[in-house]
């Protein structure tokens, strides 16, 4: 008999999961809402979310459905100081949280890790926690002249960035200057950015990346506040919308292979404990309807064809028949005159 850990559960911890978890599912319904989400993605092991009232929903990766894009939040979410206390206890940590500027999930060789950058004007450099060792090692500073959002992938020492520029909505790659985390004094650009576009013909349904650094004639108009990749996924937290894509569209779209978009509400992807995830979204069940239609409608078609072909061939075999029966007919005769 397997006997597991008997967890006490309050009704101030129920009501803190079900506040959190409802403050997500409810972001954009007011212009004046701020997303309570500092950093999100997964780690070697789970799917984690930190907010910025400094709490961690750490769940399983499983939970991330990308398949019907939904994230259940089945977990209680903890302080940052019971989650992790020595990140939460640390010196340098403390100097920091009023600094933070970009927070996000790295994964390599050593673990999954936490990283925190600092302001541009911070007098400090940021930290780096490593969430499976529970060890900090010295972080980095933010010195680019733009505003950029950090977004979290599963390749080691790798992650996307995202930016506004000069009207254009642009993504690039960066990497660790080392092999690790640890060993790394920066991070620096794997890719030049490049700029997210419109397809024209799409109804802003599809979306290319140039790779080159062109500008588009019809850029992206997303406001980006957070992300991270899943399952070869571009998930990317707007106001109103969650954009969906797929990851390869960063190296392998073009003008004539452009990829399709998808924008979930908050309150779809988010599924709170005791709520029943949604099978597809509003956009997904039109694009299903246009596509029961099509096959419908191709199905009545080529019945009708073969209906057709069925009525022609039966008519040739009565004609046949009755040329047949004409023939025999007028053989009869000749013979009885003879």
């Amino acid at each position: 008999m397997i006997v597991g850990e008997t967890t006490t559960t309050t009704d101030s911890d129920i009501e803190d999961n079900h506040r959190i978890c409802d403050d997500f599912t409810h972001f954009g319904d007011n212009e004046s809402n701020k997303l309570n989400i500092m950093a999100v993605g997964l780690t070697r092991h789970h799917m984690i979310v930190v907010t910025d009232d400094f709490y961690v929903f750490e769940v399983g990766r499983n939970k991330m459905q990308t398949s019907i894009h939904n994230l259940y939040l089945d977990a209680k979410p903890l302080p940052l100081s019971e989650k992790y206390p020595e990140l939460s206890g640390n010196h340098r940590f403390r100097q920091i949280k009023s600094d933070i500027y970009n927070a996000f999930i790295v994964i390599d060789d050593d673990g999954s890790w936490l990283c925190f950058t600092t302001k541009p004007d911070s007098p400090y450099n940021g930290i780096n926690f490593n969430m499976e060792k529970s060890t900090i090692s010295e972080g980095w500073s933010f010195t680019a002249p733009w505003k950029e959002v950090l977004i979290s992938t599963t390749e080691p020492c790798n992650f996307y960035a995202i930016r506004r520029h000069e009207g254009q909505f642009q993504i690039c790659t960066y990497q660790c200057s080392k092999s690790t985390i640890k060993e790394s004094k920066k991070i620096q650009n794997k890719d030049d950015y490049r700029s997210i576009c419109y397809s024209d013909e799409s109804d802003d349904k599809m979306i290319f990346i140039y790779p080159d650094g062109r500008h588009c004639k019809n850029p992206v108009q997303w406001p980006i506040l957070k992300g991270f990749v899943a399952d070869g996924k571009f998930y990317l937290f707007g106001k109103n919308f969650i954009y969906t894509f797929d990851e390869n569209a960063y190296d392998h779209s073009s003008t004539r292979e452009p990829y399709p978009v998808r924008s979930e509400t908050y309150d779809s992807f988010f599924i709170c404990p005791g709520k029943i995830p949604r099978q597809k979204s509003t956009s997904s069940w039109v694009t299903f309807n246009r596509l029961t239609l099509i096959m419908m409608m191709a199905i009545i078609i080529i019945g009708f064809i073969i209906l057709v072909a069925l009525l022609i061939v039966k008519s040739i075999a009565i004609q046949r028949r009755r040329r047949r029966g004409h023939q025999l007919s007028y053989r009869t005769i000749r013979s009885t005159d003879m």
